[in-house]
């Protein structure tokens, strides 16, 4: 088999998985009988669409030996099927777990573009934030309901000093001065990007395709 796979780089499994496999290799026993990874990589290359067949190689690389030689190659193609099917956590976690165990291998230089298998988030804009309901503290003026956004308060005699509230910035400090409470994108989940999915298809496809060739 040839393992020449890198040439189909494109141009530009969830945290449960990375933690079934012990810092020293070892895999933890599942609870229920699992493929082994070859014959789940092959039950995959006749149905790469199916997600469920994905969810049978997550199985059997959470219960293969720590020397299972498809082990690697499992990762690879586990990674990038859940980036197609946009579980960027699972994908995350079995890119880390390849990198972390086979790093010099031609499976981890098949994800080495990794950023270019996303794009910015059109929700967010790429910021990862998005903005949620009107500052009940300001009622979405931005200003310090305290000083009114003077920064400064009265004081007797005809004094000023700086605003307690809004360390004399003059902003809510419930918003910072944005009249609306911010938040992680739900889109993104606060990283600002995601996948490119049919970009990242192309490259699950041609992994397992170079492994038979």
């Amino acid at each position: 088999m040839k393992r020449g796979y890198a040439s189909f780089l494109p141009c530009a499994f969830s945290v449960a998985l990375a933690l079934s496999f012990l810092p020293d290799g070892r895999a933890q026993t599942p609870s229920e009988p699992a493929p082994a990874i070859g014959a789940a990589l092959a039950q995959l290359r006749k149905a790469p669409r199916d997600p469920l067949l994905l969810a049978r190689l997550r199985a059997a690389l959470a219960a293969a030996p720590a020397r299972d030689d498809q082990t690697a190659l499992g990762l690879a193609v586990f990674a990038l099927g859940s980036l197609w099917l946009e579980r960027v956590a699972d994908a995350e976690a079995a890119r880390q777990a390849l990198l972390r165990r086979f790093p010099d291998t031609a499976e981890a230089r098949t994800l080495e573009d990794w950023d270019g298998l996303f794009r910015p988030c059109g929700w967010c804009h790429g910021t990862g934030i998005r903005g949620g309901e009107i500052c009940a503290r300001c009622n979405g003026t931005g200003k310090c309901p305290v000083c009114g956004g003077a920064g400064r308060v009265a004081l007797m005699g005809r004094r000023q000093a700086p605003c307690s509230a809004c360390n004399g910035s003059g902003k809510c400090s419930a918003c910072g001065g944005k009249g609306r409470e911010e938040g992680p994108c739900p889109r993104c989940g606060g990283t600002g990007r995601v996948p490119l999915p049919e970009r990242a298809f192309r490259l699950y496809r041609a992994v397992l395709k170079a492994e038979v060739e």
